[in-house]
């Protein structure tokens, strides 16, 4: 770096001349000649301290922008932001006929061109271009060099090149022909000469000027070459102090030398005409002219340092190689000739090397060049990756970059693999990803956006070259175990192995699933090297830091690249294992230091970090080696036929594995793949990716009970994806999601099927009971028919035979029942999408067949139908059966015969006629009985609830199974329900407190509306109080207001916080009171209700409650965080949050249980008294945190309810989707409404969701839903008083063309019909507002109640005050009757449908 007094001299020169230039030239008429000069020796004089530093030689930015620092730069700036001088020396004296003048301007212009636009500056100067052609071909040495030199910087814009198109045809090869005699005359001087070492002799300043032969070169252990006395002596010292002879001041001219234009000399001249054939180099059109000029004998003189020793003069040699080895044929001839040799000879560390990385990352371009490369002689390409390998830890961040490149296509080939390898390449290549600068810089450190583009563009080539090597190892060891196999079974067949110097083309799909398979147990090195060098955490580190970046183009393709590798490497179990740990995060993320590998993965793969469809597919591609890894269960253990094993039999690694994904909720991320609609040209591989993971984790007996409950199975959502693809080009992508589908749903339901796409597990259930049926028909009524059938055709010798013989009576007197309906005689898919099948169906029921069995046997063969009578018809897919009875094979032999069962698979495709049903086996025997027992099953199939144990099947009659019936069942009539009730215990019948429910919890009758007309506040949250006598609701301002129930007037004001009050609730003895608010200080209070209203303590979190028991704690939540805090003191007793475990659920608030035993916050159970986290459930929303059932055996979690004792999930409730939830006092019925949060768009959620605007009830028995009530606004909160006879609705509407915002409080009363006649004026102004009670099956008979409303209401709650006797009383516990208790008890699962 220059220092501080050499730049303010240079630069108060500079600024000297060039007032001068304006004084003396500009506004006068003296010569510039001498003002010019001084420039060109300021400029040069910099520009060569500038090239001292060792720049990047392939950097051609403005030396300014290379670095800030440097003198040229500033001077540069200086002189260019003169216009005036520019347009002189850019037009002005250059048309002027004065040689000297001509020449210095042209020198001037040759020291300017690093810091000018050669585009912008010579667009509109065509005259002064067109001189500068004439004079590179006239006799003037200086002005002929310094114009080839300024042509060089014009041509590199290809616009200009082609508008000067013949000028170039012409002088390129002029200019050969002048650099053969100018090597030609060099020879001959040489041999007069020769004297080794001379060079040195020289100054500094002046070595460019001198050529002399460097004598005998050696090359080092390093590959160098050095002069001989430098080698002996690079490290030793003189007396003193001084540098001996093999100091940086002498090898400097080696390494670098100079770059000054001035004395022209030889070396300037043939430095300055490469310069202008390397941008003519590129053109097809100038290939003849460089074949025919020997170009390349050209190169060979440069390249070879015997001959010549200027570095720089060879670097511009070097370039001019790499620009004619863009042509194919070029390289080819290049390589025929002994080129590479040629590379060996360039000394090392040296300009002239860093070039050859260019030059070789263009031979690796073309595959025919590289199989030419990979011909030449093992000891050949040792040395040539031993440059490859230099110039990965050289100085010059272009030579590392080009020599990556280069790797990227050479790994490919299995001849450089192998000697990259032994050198020991995966090392070095993985340093330059480890040592870049933006992977380990601190927190807050500031990049340019040059050094931001050079970083990431090094990282991303990178990832490509770890790609390309890994696959590579993969195709190598794939095939080795496909030989292994092919050798196995026959041993004389010959083995075709990878050729080397061919390069490795596979399907890495096939691959990585065939290593998947028997990598168990073997041994992997590049997985090995990959973990030791902590790969994975590198790798991960990569992925977090560029998904990060904005604007960054290549930010898609560089994490795919990296993903890539990363699953080439997860199919090694020890890899697998480094990704279920927690990895250290960069500094860029000062929040979070460490992350869970995997949960970076699922980040990927889901959409909303980074949304690319190829990035979403790598990810899932090492999710799938993951979750889908085999087991290593000994070869002759047993496993179900389904495919899943128990998972107490499975493998420590592989439960290890699943119980790695599931706590980062990994489930939720593949469900929502499954729906994905976007990318439109990827989501259809994508889902197929998806399914086949979901496939892996079902073999979890924990994952399959928990997806055994899901809608997506439950509500035949995954047969509706099979249907139809995405988009209809992508057919076979459709296909395989098809074939894994189909597989999911046979894990789950826990037995092979061949489903139909519009089925659902209760239809499954329900054929599996139809195919376990024993079909019994009386055999007498089928000859019975026989005989009338004969009659009825006429042959009436065979009737009466058959009537004696099987001794039947002489006239019927059976008489056929016409059907009960008309879809009788139907193929049951119609009303259940499934259609059964058996042999007896593929031919008409005349189709001759063997006779009958005896007249004594009444069984069709005694023995249950065998499940494979049981088929599903696809209609709507034309997927054969294949998809779905392959055969199953494991280890390699599956994998052998993967291409041939794909090529199959796509070849059904266009046999779209063709069903499930033309495949049925054609030699099975057919006979009457079976046509006859298919018959009956089909009738069987039709019945609501079918059992296995039926009566006899009547050819006359149609058969239907018997309803579940029940004893004293209540009366759906209200008023006969309580009649009865008067008279008989159970409240009139059995679900009789059910039906009371119901009844009461879906009539609301609004009686008042409070609303802020002074003030105008917005109310956002309401409660009760303790004593039921008043409401309190907090505005969106922070105030609370206390409105008096009865009286409906406002009390008090509080003001509580600086912003909305988002949660209210006052304790059970009524004397404190919780607040939290959306922001502010504090953001949460606690408020003494005694005598006055005072705040006893703030917190910072952002919502708080009081424990439920004993009122002595609150709990507070701040994120993913809880606190809990002592009432008394406010001081906090415990924070409960774990790293690995937290959920990050959006809209998360920790609860008590009703013992306050435990907390449930962020979706993970937390023991209150020993402060660890007892379980953590899978999330399956990014929102709702959920609640505990007060009945303290359920957590709800938006829709999933879950069993606190054993950790599985019960069942899914889809209306409670984001949904927030209130229960009554007596915990039977829950309230659900759809809250907007933070800033959501009120109107936008309620066009997101149907019940935006309404509020719905529940049965908390069995979650039912009783009534939906629309309230025709968005509601805020809602809440009961602790007798349930009123509800409070904060209801607020936002007018979409003011953009108004108003809210109001409606007081409900529960259980109260609204009057016809006399509806309130709140109502009025809510014109056609009425509560959605569609469903209600009571609407029927309330005109036929006895008594008033009042009454009526009053016998309700009389009932519903002793729902835990009845409750009791419903399971069988109270009942004397034993007939009664075992009705109810075999029937107990059916509850809801008597609703």
């Amino acid at each position: 770096m220059p220092s501080s007094s050499n730049q303010i001299d240079a630069l108060a020169a500079t600024a000297a001349l060039m007032e001068r230039w304006n004084r003396e030239c500009y506004q006068g008429s003296a010569t510039p000649i001498d003002i010019l000069k001084s420039l060109c020796e300021i400029v040069e004089q910099q520009t060569e301290a500038y090239f001292k530093t060792d720049p990047d030689p392939f950097d051609d930015r403005h030396p300014g922008r290379a670095d800030p620092n440097c003198t040229l730069g500033h001077v540069l700036k200086m002189i260019l932001k003169n216009d005036d001088f520019i347009r002189s020396i850019s037009h002005t004296y250059l048309s002027r006929d004065q040689s000297d003048l001509n020449v210095i301007t042209c020198r001037v212009l040759l020291n300017l061109m690093p810091g000018l636009e050669a585009s912008a500056v010579f667009k509109d100067e065509t005259s002064s271009v067109n001189k500068f052609f004439r004079w590179a071909e006239g006799r003037n040495d200086q002005l002929k060099s310094y114009s080839i030199g300024i042509l060089s910087y014009i041509m590199e814009c290809q616009e200009n090149a082609s508008v000067y198109k013949e000028q170039n045809h012409k002088l390129v090869p002029i200019l050969m022909r002048q650099l053969h005699s100018i090597i030609d005359e060099r020879k001959k001087s040489s041999s007069k000469t020769n004297r080794p070492f001379s060079q040195f002799a020289s100054s500094s300043e002046n070595a460019g000027a001198v050529v002399m032969d460097t004598g005998d070169i050696q090359t080092n252990t390093h590959g160098s070459a050095l002069p001989d006395h430098v080698l002996a002596d690079s490290t030793s010292k003189g007396a003193g102090g001084e540098f001996s002879n093999s100091s940086w001041q002498e090898m400097e001219p080696l390494y670098i030398q100079s770059y000054q234009i001035y004395p022209v000399t030889p070396e300037v001249q043939q430095r300055l005409i490469l310069s202008y054939l390397t941008p003519m180099g590129e053109y097809q059109e100038l290939l003849p002219e460089v074949f025919q000029n020997r170009a390349m004998d050209i190169v060979f003189h440069y390249l070879d340092y015997q001959k010549n020793c200027d570095v720089r003069l060879g670097f511009a040699a070097v370039r001019y190689l790499a620009s004619l080895l863009c042509h194919k044929k070029f390289g080819i001839e290049f390589i025929n000739n002994g080129g590479l040799g040629k590379f060996l000879s360039v000394p090392r560390p040296s300009l002239a090397a860093t070039g050859l990385s260019l030059s070789l990352y263009y031979l690796a371009f073309f595959e025919d060049t590289m199989e030419r490369v990979c011909m030449q002689s093992t000891e050949l390409l040792t040395e040539l990756l031993n440059i490859i390998l230099w110039l990965l830890e050289c100085s010059h961040q272009s030579g590392r970059m080009h020599a990556v490149m280069f790797l990227s296509n050479a790994l490919a080939f299995k001849a450089v693999l192998t000697i990259f390898d032994e050198m020991d390449g995966l090392r070095k290549l993985y340093n330059v990803l480890s040592t870049s600068q933006l992977l380990n810089c601190e927190a807050g450190t500031e990049f340019t956006d040059d050094q931001m583009y050079v970083f990431r563009q090094g990282i991303r080539h990178v990832a490509f070259a770890l790609k390309k090597y890994y696959e590579s190892h993969a195709c190598i060891m794939a095939d080795t175990i496909r030989q292994s196999v092919v050798a196995h079974h026959d041993r004389d067949s010959p083995s075709a192995e990878l050729s080397p110097y061919k390069i490795m083309k596979s399907s890495v799909a096939e691959d990585l699933a065939l290593l998947l398979e028997c990598m168990q147990k073997k041994y992997w090195k590049p997985a090995v090297v990959f973990r030791n060098l902590n790969g994975v955490e590198l790798f991960l580190k990569a992925i977090t830091l560029i998904a990060d970046m904005p604007a960054y183009n290549g930010k898609a393709e560089s994490v795919r690249w990296l993903l890539d590798t990363l699953a080439v490497c997860s199919v090694y179990p020890q890899i697998q294992l480094e990704l279920c740990k927690t990895v250290d995060l960069p500094d860029h993320f000062p929040d979070r230091l460490s992350s869970p590998a995997i949960s970076i993965i699922l980040a990927m793969a889901d959409t909303d970090i980074l949304c690319d469809a190829e990035v979403q597919k790598s990810a899932l591609n090492i999710i799938i080696n993951l979750v889908c890894a085999p087991s290593d269960k000994p070869p002759g253990s047993s496993v179900h036929r389904r495919g899943r094993s128990n998972s107490a039999t499975q493998s420590p690694f592989l439960q290890s594995l699943w119980d790695a994904f599931r706590q980062n909720n990994g489930i939720m991320v593949l469900l929502k793949l499954l729906g994905i609609q976007a990318p439109l040209t990827g989501a259809d591989a994508i889902r197929a990716l998806a399914c086949q993971a979901l496939v892996g984790l079902s073999r979890s007996d924990g994952m399959c009970q928990i997806m055994s409950k899901l809608p997506l199975f439950n509500n035949g959502q995954l047969q509706v994806l099979m249907k139809e693809p995405v988009l209809q080009d992508k057919r076979y992508e459709q296909l395989k999601f098809c074939k894994y589908a189909s597989q999911l749903i046979e894990q789950v339901c826990g037995r092979p099927q061949n489903l139909a796409t519009d089925t659902s597990l209760e239809h499954i259930r329900k054929a599996e009971v139809v195919a376990q049926t024993k079909i019994i028909y009386k055999e007498k009524e089928l000859l019975q028919l026989i005989h009338d059938h004969l009659q009825q055709k006429g042959l009436d010798k065979a009737a009466a035979a058959l009537q004696k013989e099987a001794n039947l009576p002489v006239k019927s007197c059976l008489v056929v029942a016409p059907p009960t309906t008309s879809q009788f005689f139907e193929s049951p898919v119609s009303q259940h999408g499934l259609q059964l099948s058996s042999p007896g169906a593929m031919k008409p029921i005349g189709t001759p067949g063997t006779p009958g069995s005896s007249a004594g046997t009444s069984l069709s063969k005694s023995t249950p139908i065998s499940q494979s009578s049981l088929r599903f018809h696809i209609k709507s897919s034309p997927f054969t059966s294949q998809i779905y009875d392959s055969p199953r094979v494991s280890g390699s032999a599956k994998h052998l015969r993967a291409k041939q069962d794909i090529r199959s698979l796509s070849c059904n495709i266009s046999a779209k006629k063709t069903t499930l049903s033309a495949v049925t086996d054609a030699s099975e025997s057919m006979n009457l009985d079976k046509i006859i027992t298919s018959y009956f099953r089909k009738q069987h199939a039709l019945c609501k609830n079918p059992v296995v144990t039926c009566p006899p099947f009547s050819l006359y009659e149609p058969h239907v199974c018997p309803e579940p019936a029940r004893k004293n069942v209540a009366p759906a009539n209200l008023t006969a329900r309580v009649l009865k009730h008067q008279a008989h215990q159970n409240y009139g019948g059995y679900d009789g407190v059910a039906m009371n429910r119901k009844y009461k919890y879906s009539r609301f009758k609004p009686i008042k509306t409070y609303k802020d007309v002074e003030k105008g506040s917005l109310y956002t949250c309401c409660t009760f109080s303790a004593c039921e006598q008043w409401l309190m609701l907090g505005t969106d301002s922070g105030d609370l207001k206390l409105y008096n129930v009865q009286a409906g007037e406002e009390a008090e004001t509080y003001n509580c916080h600086n912003s909305a009050i988002t949660h209210a609730e006052p304790s059970q003895d009524g004397l404190l009171l919780l607040t939290s608010s959306a922001w502010g200080i504090p953001q949460s209070a606690l408020w003494s209700m005694d005598n006055f209203f005072d705040q006893k303590t703030g917190f910072e979190v952002q919502y708080m409650e009081f424990s439920k028991s004993v009122q002595d704690r609150i709990v507070g939540t701040s994120e993913s965080k809880a606190y809990i805090y002592d009432v008394a003191t406010g001081d906090t007793i415990m924070t409960l949050y774990d790293e690995n475990k937290a959920n990050n659920y959006i809209r998360n608030q920790a609860t008590f249980n009703c013992t306050d035993d435990l907390i449930l916050s962020d979706g993970v159970l937390w023991d209150v008294m020993s402060g660890k986290a007892v379980h953590k459930f899978d999330k399956f929303n990014p929102s709702v945190s959920g609640l505990f059932h007060p009945l303290g055996l359920e957590v709800i979690i938006n829709s999933e309810i879950w069993d606190l004792r054993t950790f599985k999930l019960l069942h899914t409730v889809p209306a409670l989707n984001q949904c927030q939830i209130k229960f009554s006092h007596d915990s039977s019925v829950l309230y659900g409404a759809v809250i907007p949060f933070d800033d959501e768009e009120e109107d936008g959620i309620n066009r997101r969701n149907l019940y935006g605007s309404s509020f719905r009830t529940f049965d908390a028995r069995n979650y039912n839903c009783l009534a939906t009530i629309d309230a025709k606004r968005s509601i805020s909160d809602l809440c009961t008083d602790k007798f349930d006879i009123l509800l409070a609705v904060v209801e607020s509407h936002k007018d979409t063309d003011t953009l108004v915002e108003d809210s109001q409080c409606r007081l409900y009363e529960i259980g109260a019909i609204k009057d016809a006649e006399g509806m309130t004026q709140e109502e009025d102004d809510d014109e056609g507002e009425h509560d959605d009670d569609d469903d209600d099956e009571d609407d029927e008979v309330e005109d036929d109640m006895g008594g008033s409303d009042g009454e009526i209401i009053d016998i309700v709650d009389e009932v519903d005050a002793d729902d835990d006797e009845t409750d009791d009383a419903e399971n069988g516990n109270s009942s004397t009757d034993d007939e009664e208790f075992e009705n109810i008890f075999i029937n107990a699962s059916d509850l809801s449908d008597s609703d």
